[in-house]
């Protein structure tokens, strides 16, 4: 007798598979920044526009909040922040 659908034992319907809940993935975390020193080789020059911009500030503020600000522009940050950070530190 020739095998096929219909014949020999009946077969059993398969139940649908039930969804897992998913797992939920750990929170990253971010890591703590610590400052790192900048040291001498590393820093970059200043431009002329930024020469130019500390040159015409100078007029209005004290020796020791200049150099501070040249240090801080030197090391990366923009007029602004190290202006901020300045008057912070040194005053005006």
């Amino acid at each position: 007798m020739p095998k096929g659908i219909g014949y020999g034992k009946p077969t059993k319907k398969k139940k649908p598979m039930k969804k897992k809940p998913m797992k939920r993935k750990p929170m990253k975390r971010k890591k703590k920044t610590t400052k790192k020193k900048v040291s001498k080789l590393l820093r970059k020059k200043l431009t002329k526009a930024q020469e130019a911009m500390l040159s015409k500030h100078s007029g209005h503020h004290s020796g020791k909040h200049m150099r501070m600000m040249r240090k801080l522009m030197k090391e990366g940050k923009s007029f602004g922040a190290a202006h901020r950070a300045a008057k912070k530190a040194v005053g005006k």
